[in-house]
């Protein structure tokens, strides 16, 4: 699956032919009829499905929820895409020829008295076991084989049986069952059928599914016990696996029927790239606890060990007394305990930790081998391939045609430039224009009082010199190199021809000076390069005196701001919280949630801010699923609280 293209481009369609399950604790599983998927939701993710009622493109949708203020987390909204689509909710084609067809049951068995009747047989069954166990089968091994065969095919059988009396249960309550073929899971031959559709059906109905599905293999255990007891080891043992607290079974899906919630598909296999992390465990994780569910599981847990413990000092004829008062047994029980809450407590820390330090280990590899790559540069020869692929890197060449590139890569000399060199002083502009192929020059200019600015630090494909042609200065520019530097000269006659000329200044202005601007700017810099052109080309730079209001307090937000100098004061019902300098970005948090502005922000001083208006934002926003997610994650972190889903108390202009 393209997820780009899906994300993008891709014109998606509700599926007509949906029935809609029973509702439990506000959410319900939806059923595609014609291809037999299913879908657990919740009603904020209905309604995103909803959207889809006409064929649309998911920025298209993705627009609407934000403008309609519905939208749920993008984590969540992009997985449900994924999901949704996977399972036919939402279609790119009309629904395939080949359909799912149910099976046609005739036999029907009420969920109520199903469900009781099979938790009876269990609770009868664990009784049988714990007052009758059973025993080793005695004889020779002929007979011992013969018996453990009979138990096994005995075994086989009363499984089938139960499935059987699911399939019935769940005819009863609407559901249909599918696909009837043999199976061999746990090396056990029977007879199986899909029962999904227990998905669609009331939570008595899922619980009596459950339930009886284990009644045939009880009552064959209880009648072993009592009656022959060699032969009721293996359907003994097959029985306590089936009835066990963890990885599913009969007693944990009743529970999870009877005290939780559904869990919903976006919390739940993880398929969107971005959610397969820890911090996208985590959180799912989060999601899925259920407090009256662990509680009843782990009591389940103990009384099912308890249970084993003593099946197994039965059938080994060791007294169950004798295990309690010998304290070699604690001892074992003790280390073994330990190592078992050790192990994966070990793991959550050791991986909580590593996630923590993470992405400061990858920001000095980054650095690290930058670093050994400059190095290196230093005494390696440019070749023709290097400074076309220079070229090719760079924001603003990539604009230029093939042809144009050729003949801009003819006209250039590569020089090299030593660590510290001054390439431009305030009163003295750049004499040459570069392209530079390695290393790094720190770009200043002088603020309305006259104090020294760094202002962004330009890297690999990025163009230096140019600056007093693209955005001249009264106080002029600085430029000096970081590192040592290797640089594409370029003449200024043919840069003013080939670029100013053709792009126009200001587009020109965009990308030699806004890209490296944004690139190093909190919000953008895990951005895509493409991405950050592409919001360097649509901004627009916009000035306000000293006391003017960029934006004010419970008044909507039209636009997103980055700082690019100047400072603003930023206050709250009239109560100061900071100020912003360069780099700072405001009214993402407006825009996200279609609302007023959480605070004011007033010019100190003559302001310059890169602007991107609401509408453009939101169409650059949902046309880039990392930038999305980048951005929500630091609003959510400067709100405090998720910014999605919206808030009820959040302040609302229409």
């Amino acid at each position: 699956m393209d997820l780009q293209l899906l994300f993008t481009a891709e014109r998606l369609q509700l599926n007509p032919l949906l029935t809609k399950g029973a509702v439990r604790k506000g959410r319900y599983t939806v059923k595609t009829i014609d291809t037999g998927g299913y879908l657990t939701i919740d009603e904020l993710q209905w309604h995103v499905l909803a959207a889809f009622n006409k064929p649309k493109t998911v920025p298209d949708v993705l627009q609407f929820l934000i403008t309609e203020r519905i939208c749920p987390a993008l984590h969540d909204f992009y997985e449900l895409i994924i999901k949704a689509n996977r399972a036919g909710v939402l279609q790119t084609a009309p629904s395939p020829a080949k359909q799912v067809t149910p099976l046609d049951w005739k036999l029907g068995f009420p969920p109520k008295f199903a469900c009781w009747l099979g938790a009876m047989l269990l609770a009868a069954a664990l009784l049988t076991i714990g007052i009758r166990p059973p025993r080793l089968p005695p004889g020779t091994l002929t007979e011992i084989l013969l018996t453990l065969l009979a138990g096994y095919l005995g075994t086989a059988v009363a499984v089938s049986l139960g499935t059987i009396l699911s399939a019935s249960v769940l005819h009863s309550a609407g559901g249909d069952a599918s696909r009837p073929h043999l199976s061999w899971s746990w090396g056990l031959p029977r007879f199986n059928l899909d029962l999904r559709d227990s998905l669609i059906v009331d939570a008595c109905a899922q619980r009596a599914i459950q339930l009886v599905r284990s009644s045939p293999l009880g009552l064959l255990v209880i009648g072993l016990c009592v009656w022959q007891p060699q032969a009721a080891l293996l359907p003994t043992v097959l029985f306590a696996l089936l009835v066990r607290p963890i990885f599913g079974g009969p007693v944990s899906h009743p529970i999870n029927a009877g005290l939780g919630r559904p869990v919903l598909d976006t919390s739940s296999r993880l398929l969107f790239p971005a959610n397969r992390n820890w911090a996208g465990l985590w959180r799912t994780a989060r999601l899925q606890f259920d407090l009256p569910v662990v509680i009843t599981r782990l009591v389940w847990g103990f009384l099912w060990t308890g249970g084993i413990t003593l099946l197994g000092s039965q059938i080994a004829g060791v007294p169950i007394r004798e295990m309690i008062i010998d304290r070699h047994f604690w001892r074992v029980f003790a280390v073994v305990f330990a190592i078992a809450a050790a192990i994966p407590t070990s793991v959550f820390a050791f991986v909580a930790t590593a996630e923590s330090l993470r992405e400061p280990i990858r920001k000095i590899k980054r650095l690290w081998r930058l670093r050994q790559l400059r190095k290196r540069a230093v005494f390696q020869p440019v070749t023709m391939k290097t400074i076309t692929g220079t070229l090719a890197a760079s924001p603003i060449c990539q604009q230029l045609p093939a042809d144009r590139r050729r003949a801009l890569a003819d006209a250039v000399n590569v020089v090299t430039l030593p660590r510290g060199n001054l390439l431009a002083d305030f009163n003295k502009p750049a004499s040459e224009i570069y392209i530079i192929v390695s290393g790094a020059v720190d770009v200043f200019r002088r603020d309305h009082k006259g104090r020294l600015q760094r202002v962004w630090q330009a890297i690999e494909g990025d163009i230096v010199g140019a600056e007093e042609l693209v955005e001249p200065r009264p106080l002029g520019w600085k430029l000096k190199t970081r590192t040592p530097v290797i640089a594409l000269r370029v003449p200024r006659a043919v840069f003013e021809k080939e670029i100013v000329a053709r792009m126009g200044s200001e587009a020109a202005q965009a990308l030699i000076h806004r890209v490296p601007f944004l690139r190093q700017n909190h919000l953008c810099r895990n951005w895509h390069p493409q991405a950050i052109s592409r919001f360097a080309g649509i901004s627009r730079l916009v000035t306000y005196a000293a006391g003017n209001e960029v934006l004010i307090e419970k008044h909507d937000s039209q636009g997103l701001f980055f700082i690019y100098e100047g400072l603003a004061e930023v206050s709250r019902q009239k109560r100061r919280l900071s100020r912003l300098g360069i780099g700072g970005f405001i009214g993402e948090i407006g825009l996200l949630q279609n609302s007023a502005s959480t605070a004011t922000v007033v010019a100190n001083g003559p302001l310059s801010c890169l602007a991107i208006d609401k509408m453009v934002f939101f169409r650059f926003l949902t046309q880039n699923y990392e930038v999305g997610l980048e951005v929500e994650r630091l609003s959510s972190q400067r709100l405090g609280r998720p910014v999605f889903p919206l808030h009820p108390g959040s302040f609302e202009v229409r």
